[in-house]
């Protein structure tokens, strides 16, 4: 019981990031990127790089 309410809760609390911009917000120092740095940035793609590399993409 204990372990479903706190699933619950959990699950309202915490979101899970989208991996395209999971760099963005855990290797990133930036709070925030406009669109035009954002779509152009070398962290970013290189991290999204890594992660289809992982996955086999």
């Amino acid at each position: 019981m204990v372990r479903a309410f706190w699933q619950r809760l959990t699950a309202r609390l915490v979101a899970e990031v989208p991996a395209s911009i999971v760099v963005c917000e855990f290797d990133c120092r930036k709070p925030a990127c406009d669109l035009g740095h954002f779509a152009t940035c070398s962290r970013r793609l290189a991290g999204a790089a890594r992660e289809a590399a992982r996955r086999g993409d």
